[in-house]
């Protein structure tokens, strides 16, 4: 592992694009190690549904980060569920 890709059982979590799995990544979001915190936030750019505007809410937290790896993956996430949802950044607003 180079130290900037996040753990592969991370993104398989993830990519399920399962609403299920959001505990387990709001509990990984809370880690310390910021390789899991960026995972957990790339992860949410599957989900789908209902649960978009608290996905959004995560995903803007994480934009404050103290790692740099982990705001860039949040902004991305971010692109990509307004990519998915146009128009949720302004209601987000």
């Amino acid at each position: 592992m180079n130290g900037t890709r996040p753990p592969d059982n991370d993104n398989a979590l993830g990519n399920t694009g399962n609403p299920e799995t959001l505990p387990v990544i709001r509990e990984r979001l809370a880690t310390s190690d910021p390789l899991v915190r960026a995972s957990a936030i790339a992860s949410l750019r599957h989900m789908q549904g209902e649960q978009v505007n608290e996905l959004l809410a995560l995903a803007s937290a994480c934009q404050t980060d103290a790692d740099e790896a982990v705001r860039q993956t949040a902004y991305m996430a971010i692109q990509s569920l307004d990519q998915r949802y146009p128009g949720l950044l302004q209601r987000g607003q």
